[in-house]
């Protein structure tokens, strides 16, 4: 990407971390919103927001779209476990929670596994 795009290190440093500009502020927002919306609708709205900022990406490759989009798409995303941990706290009674946040907490890293080992 960085031979692609003539980017400097410091380029390429900014645009990883244009992901991460806006995750802490939408996870915050993201459990508020949990509290007054329902799971499907907030889940349905970060899905929407995920598949839209991809389009820019695949129409122009320029530096500041690029960053652009990855900090929306942080936005988007940072709600997403504070919505997940909530829809579980409804769903499961106090004495069988553990179990479905681990396996959720869990997934990420277990993903990151599987995908290495391609």
């Amino acid at each position: 990407m960085m031979d692609e795009l003539c980017l400097s290190p410091r380029q390429f440093g900014d645009l990883g971390s244009g992901f991460f500009w806006l995750f802490a502020v939408g996870g915050i927002f993201g459990g508020f919103l949990a509290d007054r919306f329902s799971t499907r609708v907030l889940i349905v709205a970060m899905v929407l927001v995920w598949s839209l900022c991809q389009l820019p990406i695949a129409m122009t490759a320029s530096l500041g779209t690029i960053i652009l989009c990855r900090a929306v798409l942080g936005l988007a995303q940072g709600p997403a476990w504070p919505i997940a941990v909530h829809a579980l706290t409804k769903w499961f009674p106090n004495d069988r929670r553990n179990l479905p946040i681990a396996i959720v907490a869990q997934g990420s890293v277990i993903g990151l596994i599987v995908a290495s080992c391609r």
